[in-house]
């Protein structure tokens, strides 16, 4: 249609391998997600500006110079189809054009290189805790027509990541006994993603970079009663008795240890002593065991009510022990509340480790042909220790 298509074209389907022909390919197939047409359907390069057209896309440039869009009037201003296609390239010179990284997103073309052998997939999944490189996974799981490989390579590379840290197996081991030995009607993982989830936020109480996060935990008052876990259904923390009590244990840890930072930062004592104390009140309501309701009535008791200046004093003087003591009784009841001392590299792997499991479950609900077995394969084996024979 344009002087300088033929040009490009030329170019395109003159070289069988390189850049130049992966990047005819590449715009085909794009051409056809933006227009909602089959896979494979685009044979010409010729049909690209109608198709575009007829779905509401502008044929429009960018000026290279100024950056103004300028629609084209005559095969005389040496314009390439391709560059008129809803800004997807942007002309440089007569005979090169780049990407409009505005509009034609990079991982487009990442994902499809790689997705093209299992050697790329194998080059792309250890990119997975890189969020940058997470449009890359999406759009490759759309592109493979079955995902079972990729899939599969992610799950090892999210594995990988903590399998040579006793600390940290070690945890997931807690994590694994601690879900087995609830009654609940859940899936596996989804308990195991709980008490992770549980375990962490105790941890961000207790962590001096994480004060605001820790006074967020002290003063929040939850509108929800369900935690989403990316599986099938979401854990409601009042439903099931095991779960709710667990969730109530775990937040009064992390309301006691919150409140160091709370008193040091000024917050109403008032305020801080509420919290603990409804939190204290919820968990007895839920608690049917006599022996461990009767310790945490001394403990709550043993709480000044009188007024705020006397609290603040008190708990500067006693609220270390106070948490020690809340904590010991909730560890020999529950099983939980144990302080981890994660050192700072650990922390950052188990963040690196929930946020991969988090977004390969994302994947695996992203509308990927995955079969039922691999699926049901990686969810079972979620947030699981891998090496038993650590000590």
């Amino acid at each position: 249609m344009y002087q300088g298509s033929t040009f490009l074209a030329e170019k395109l389907y003159k070289k069988s391998r390189g850049v130049e022909a992966d990047l005819c390919k590449t715009i085909y197939r794009y051409v056809e997600q933006l227009t909602k047409k089959p896979l494979n359907t685009l044979k010409n390069w010729r049909d690209i500006p109608q198709w575009l057209e007829q779905n509401g896309y502008k044929i429009q440039v960018f000026d290279a110079v100024d950056g103004k869009k300028a629609i084209a009037s005559s095969p005389s201003d040496d314009l390439v189809d391709i560059e008129l296609v809803s800004d997807l390239l942007v002309k440089k010179t007569w005979k090169k054009s780049s990407f409009s990284d505005r509009n034609f997103p990079p991982e487009y073309l990442t994902a499809e290189e790689l997705v093209s052998s299992q050697q790329g997939c194998q080059q792309l999944v250890v990119h997975i805790t890189e969020p940058r490189w997470r449009k890359v996974f999406l759009q490759a799981s759309k592109m493979l027509s079955a995902t079972d490989s990729l899939l599969q390579l992610m799950k090892q590379q999210v594995d990988m990541l903590m399998i040579t840290d006793k600390k940290l197996q070690e945890f997931l081991r807690w994590v694994s006994k601690k879900s087995n030995s609830v009654n609940v009607s859940y899936k596996p993982a989804a308990v195991r993603l709980f008490y992770l989830t549980r375990a962490r936020a105790i941890a961000i109480a207790s962590d001096p970079d994480c004060a605001g996060s820790a006074i967020g935990s002290l003063i929040e008052v939850t509108t929800t009663n369900t935690i989403a876990t990316g599986l099938d259904i979401d854990i409601n923390t009042k439903t099931d008795i095991d779960i709710a009590i667990d969730y109530i244990s775990a937040l009064a840890i992390s309301r006691t240890i919150a409140t160091n930072t709370a008193i040091n930062n000024n917050i109403n004592p008032n305020l801080i002593l509420n919290a603990i104390t409804r939190t204290l009140d919820d968990f007895l309501k839920e608690n049917t065991n006599s022996e461990f309701n009767e310790t945490i009535e001394q403990l709550k008791n043993s709480l000044p009510v009188s007024n705020r200046d006397i609290f603040r004093e008190w708990w500067l003087n006693n609220g270390l022990e106070w948490t020690k003591n809340l904590r010991d009784v909730i560890i020999q009841y529950r099983d939980i509340g144990q302080d981890w001392q994660f050192t700072e590299s650990q922390k950052e792997l188990l963040v690196q480790y929930y946020q991969a499991s988090k977004f390969l479950m994302e994947c695996l609900n992203s509308g990927c042909n995955v079969s039922p077995e691999v699926r049901s394969h990686i969810e079972d084996n979620l947030f699981l220790p891998l090496n038993s024979s650590l000590p």
